[in-house]
């Protein structure tokens, strides 16, 4: 009795392999397009104009980036997985309205990978790959991703964060991969980082992989196949314990007298700056005259030794 072993014909393999290439070139162009349209839609963008919020996470990145910071005491706790993503930017350049523009781009690129990683989780929940295609295209326009793209907000970054957390989720349960467990459990500790919505994203992950454990079992001939499960929670602690060094440095920096308190008007020296942005943002509020805002004037200006000059924006009242 002799067997046969068929091998694929080469014209089907050429042919699998052509699809998929020009699948990653549809995927490339329609993320262009994603950022293209956010870029042209915050072409006038030259400053922050979500304050308190987007002023909080850019004194963040600047101080994370050796610069000056400021006093926030009183205010919102802005965390600082984002602003990490920032200092780039704060090392490339000393210009306000250059590194908000840059803030744009970075906020835009992010925005607009919500469409590849959109695909990806669709064609993981089984549908088709052209129906997939459409439809996180379309998704990727909605108004929440087009809005936040273009803001220096940690909402620029969470929906592509948690669309790849949800895909690495995925393949944690459906395949046991042992890298998609370690992406899963960084990606919900990073996002925990980013942002108080994170907790519940990192708290679903460890439910996630408990119960994966358990139904796996832990007899020996099983220990293998937990493997995955270990390293999503090796992979959440350590990156958990990073952002909670980092929020913890920039509360000590940023926050030296507490967080938020009763009266948030009264108890906030570094809302306003001393110079206003270009007239196509909205007018800051007035300053208000304080001896805590003085000293804070004179505290953030950038180090005469590193740059050519005082920094010309953000530079609290």
């Amino acid at each position: 009795m002799t067997t046969t072993f068929m091998a694929p014909a080469p014209a089907r393999v050429a042919g699998r392999r052509e699809g998929r290439s020009r699948l990653w070139w549809v995927l490339a162009a329609g993320w262009v397009a994603h950022v293209g349209l956010r870029l042209w839609l915050y072409r006038y963008h030259t400053g922050p104009v979500a304050n308190p919020d987007e002023t909080g996470y850019l004194l963040a990145a600047r101080w994370l980036a050796g610069g000056p910071g400021g006093d926030l005491t009183g205010s919102t706790f802005y965390q600082g997985a984002y602003p990490v993503l920032l200092v780039p930017i704060f090392w490339l350049t000393s210009d306000p309205v250059l590194a908000y523009r840059l803030v744009v781009v970075v906020g835009s690129t992010a925005a607009a990978t919500a469409y590849p990683l959109g695909y990806l989780l669709l064609r993981r929940m089984g549908l088709g790959g052209r129906a997939a295609l459409i439809s996180a295209f379309v998704a990727g326009l909605s108004p929440a991703l087009l809005v936040f793209s273009g803001l220096a907000l940690t909402d620029a970054i969470l929906p592509a964060l948690v669309l790849a957390w949800l895909v690495a989720v995925h393949d944690l349960v459906a395949y046991g991969s042992v890298r998609a467990g370690a992406a899963a459990g960084a990606l919900s500790a990073f996002a925990m980082a980013a942002h108080l919505r994170g907790t519940v994203v990192l708290a679903v992950c460890v439910l996630i992989t408990v119960v994966v454990s358990f139904r796996r079992g832990l007899a020996p001939s099983r220990r293998k196949a937990l493997m995955p499960a270990v390293a999503a929670l090796v992979s959440a602690g350590v990156v958990a314990a990073a952002g909670k060094a980092l929020n913890g440095a920039l509360a000590a920096a940023l926050y030296p007298g507490g967080g938020p308190r009763r009266s948030r008007t009264a108890s906030w020296p570094a809302r306003c700056c001393s110079r206003p942005w270009p007239s196509r943002t909205p007018p800051r509020p007035p300053c208000r005259t304080s001896t805590a805002s003085a000293t804070t004037s004179t505290a953030v200006t950038w180090p005469a030794s590193r740059w050519p000059g005082p920094w010309p924006g953000w530079s609290c009242c």
